[in-house]
């Protein structure tokens, strides 16, 4: 990576600037190359750390879906009951068939999936200079890192790869305008083949594309070959992804997991509590106004947009770019109301445009005011400083990371000591850390289900209790050896108006056919009576 010196040789203004251009001063010059350098250091560290730690929360459940798909054959969704787009169990078996399952490999996979976001809005930023471009790459991935392992391999961090792309494409694609709508459709297609609501990016490149040409008043016959690009384009990844939904005899299990479950589970809110009707859309929109929680990098980011459009003409190709930016951050600000699912990992693609524009703070000032100049990177040096994380985060840095403090390695220890050929394990818990261990022991699956979250919301619904039986009739002909029990308060319980904590069919059969093998602070492994 070049040194910030070098960086700030690159030329940072377009042959058409003003020539009246104010010559940066040496303290703003020395100024923005520390806060640079503070940056790529500290960015670099946490990025070598981050090969030290371990996937958390849902992310061992892809990976052992992955695992479960490649080494036992296992039908997509209807060997495995699975709430994901098709897209996601594809990138992760891409990812498991290259690096494995094991947590290098993952956290090797997370790396160069941001050392690719990182290129691309390099690319992206091409008009502001080198600088800019490592500048803000460095910026987001040290403001990803800072959050720690818990938002490593999420599908909303890796859809950025294509969306970016995108982006980039919409600004500087130097081809004919047909095939640069094909491939930005083409790219987004495949952030939508792994989360639908992605397609909110080809809303706004599509949308400021299609007002150009309407501004230029072109004909319908050109307004509608510009649609068939895009769509085309759009079409290719996502039909891609159900033919082979359809190959893997999975197709019928999705739509029915799609149309009769996932509205249930959408009715769910951040804190997983059943909400509907009105109460529903208050509960989204208090959730949309606190934006993540981003609220540290909101002051760069305005600072950096303003000074960026103070000293851009409107004709400048770096006013394209920002604009594109900031219609990109207000649709991803959105995003997550799509799905009325406000984690902290949704907000990962707002995020990454938030930091975008908070590195144009880097951008030299061509105010002869010494103030005026110093504010812009005054202003991201500041918010680096307080991030909320910047100093916690450090727990993280080059030491091994114990899951749950160690419970889930304890669990897996057991399984491997006292697993046989043919033993099947069957885990109660959503993301606590069961599905981990098994995947560490390279436990088979006792049933089509790999946490039991769906049984407890909903309950007086058909389709709930439909999954109840067809669990229980799994459960019944598997027999498996080990049923891993988490209880403790790690794993989330639906909360609200038709929840329910108890199971009483499964609860005695447990009684009747398990005794407790093994016991942790907040798991039981039993095992079945001989």
């Amino acid at each position: 990576m070049p040194a910030p010196d070098e960086l700030d040789d690159e030329p940072l203004e377009p042959a058409s600037a003003p020539q009246d251009v104010v010559e940066p001063w040496s303290g703003e010059r020395w100024l923005r190359r520390a806060v640079v350098a503070a940056i790529l250091v500290l960015a670099a560290a946490y990025a070598a750390s981050s090969l030290m730690w371990r996937p958390v929360h849902d992310v061992p459940l892809a990976i052992y879906s992955a695992f479960s798909y490649a080494e036992h054959g296992t039908r997509p969704y209807a060997d495995l009951f699975e709430i994901s787009f098709p897209g996601t169990l594809l990138t992760h078996l891409a990812i498991a068939a290259v690096f494995g399952y094991g947590n290098f490999g993952s956290m090797l996979a997370n790396l160069l999936c941001l050392v690719a976001i990182g290129a691309a809005t390099t690319w992206l930023l091409r008009p502001f200079g080198l600088t800019i471009g490592v500048g803000a790459a460095a910026l987001f991935a040290l403001a990803f890192l800072l959050h720690g392992p818990e938002m490593m391999l999420q599908r909303d961090y890796f859809l950025l790869v294509p969306v970016v792309t995108a982006a980039a494409l919409h600004c500087h694609g130097r081809m004919r305008p047909q095939v640069r709508r094909f491939l930005i459709g083409l790219a987004v297609g495949l952030a939508v083949a792994v989360k639908p609501h992605a397609g909110i990016a080809l809303l706004v490149l599509a949308g400021a594309d299609f007002w150009s040409l309407l501004r230029a008043r072109t004909g319908a016959a050109a307004l509608l070959r510009a649609v068939a690009a895009y769509a085309l384009g759009l079409a290719i990844p996502c039909v891609a992804v159900f033919v082979w939904l359809v190959a893997a005899d999975g197709f019928s299990a999705w739509r029915e997991m799609s149309t009769r479950y996932l509205p249930l589970y959408l009715q769910m809110n951040r804190d997983h509590e059943t909400v509907s009707g009105a109460a529903r859309w208050i509960d989204r929109l208090r959730h949309v106004r606190e934006l993540g929680g981003h609220w540290s990098w909101f002051a760069a980011a305005a600072v950096g947009a303003f000074h960026t459009a103070a000293s851009t003409p409107p004709a400048d190709p770096r006013a394209r770019v920002l604009r594109m930016l900031l219609a990109l951050t207000v649709a991803f600000a959105l995003y997550p109301a799509f799905a009325g699912q406000f984690w902290g990992y949704h907000y990962v693609p707002f995020l990454y445009f938030l930091c975008t524009l908070a590195g144009l703070c880097l951008l030299p000032c061509t105010n002869p005011s010494r103030l005026a100049r110093l504010l812009p990177v005054t202003t991201l040096a500041f918010a680096l400083l307080v991030h909320p994380n910047l100093v916690s985060s450090t727990k993280w840095l080059f030491r091994t990371q114990q899951v749950n403090d160690g419970q889930v390695d304890a669990m897996a220890a057991f399984l491997l000591e006292r697993l046989q050929p043919g033993d099947t394990v069957q885990p109660l818990d959503w993301t606590a850390g069961a599905v981990h261990a098994m995947l560490i022991a390279r436990a088979r699956l006792a049933t089509r289900f790999m946490y039991d979250y769906h049984f407890h919301h909903h309950v007086s619904e058909p389709f709930i209790q439909e999954l109840r039986r067809r669990f229980l009739a799994d459960f019944d002909a598997a027999r498996p050896r080990f049923v891993i029990d988490w209880f403790g308060e790690n794993k989330p319980w639906p909360s609200g108006v038709d929840t329910d904590r108890a199971f009483p069919e499964l609860e005695s059969r447990l009684e009747v056919g398990y005794a407790v093998a093994a016991n942790g602070a907040s798991w039981r492994i039993l095992e079945r009576r001989q």
